[in-house]
């Protein structure tokens, strides 16, 4: 099963002809023809031109933020360095606290301060989708995935646990290459131009 997944890998709509699956000691029969609607999340590998070749980046661990404020401000990885060690308080080679990154969101929103000509227009602390199922309203968190499929147009800084990310034009732009999608999306800024 796992290969026929793999083999509709970046297809949305895929019909899959398989009579049976082999499952441990049993067979479960999957019928003459099966449907897997495979989800695809557009992921800007080449986030940042320069990262993979600046001297700060080589020596940096735990620096998803800096990737994060790069592409969102629309920076390159050493100018974003020095902002986000001064702003949100990191320590070299180590990673940001979510609490110093919400705390300078709040003073930009409020201060309308701005990084590169982008500021700060919204915060997003509560990313939930109500569902009506049942004759009941139920919330649910956003992954990141349901998090672009609603938000696909403008630039947003994303926080997850223990990540942070950007989503920019329904592109998922990340310094790793994969698992970011199902993530719970803890807070998320809207990031806009000046005077817009």
């Amino acid at each position: 099963m796992v290969k026929l997944l793999r083999q509709v890998a970046g297809k949305s709509l895929r019909t899959l002809y398989k009579r049976s699956w082999p499952f441990g000691a049993f067979f479960l029969p999957l019928g003459i023809i099966k449907t897997i609607k495979v989800m695809e999340i557009k992921l800007q590998a080449q986030w940042i031109t320069d990262a993979k070749d600046s001297i700060i980046a080589k020596g940096e661990t735990n620096d998803c933020v800096v990737y994060a404020t790069a592409s969102a401000f629309g920076l390159t990885y050493d100018q974003a360095h020095p902002i986000v060690r001064e702003r949100f308080n990191r320590p070299d080679r180590k990673g940001t606290r979510t609490i110093n990154i919400i705390k300078e969101m709040k003073r930009m929103v409020e201060t309308q301060e701005s990084i590169n000509g982008q500021c700060i227009k919204e915060i997003i602390s509560k990313a939930t989708k109500v569902y009506h199922t049942y004759g009941k309203d139920v919330e649910r968190k956003n992954r990141v995935s349901t998090f672009i499929k609603e938000h696909n147009t403008g630039t947003y800084l994303i926080l997850t646990s223990n990540h942070a990310l950007t989503v920019k034009d329904g592109m998922m732009i990340d310094n790793i290459t994969k698992g970011s999608g199902k993530s719970f999306v803890k807070r998320a800024f809207k990031v806009e131009p000046v005077g817009s």
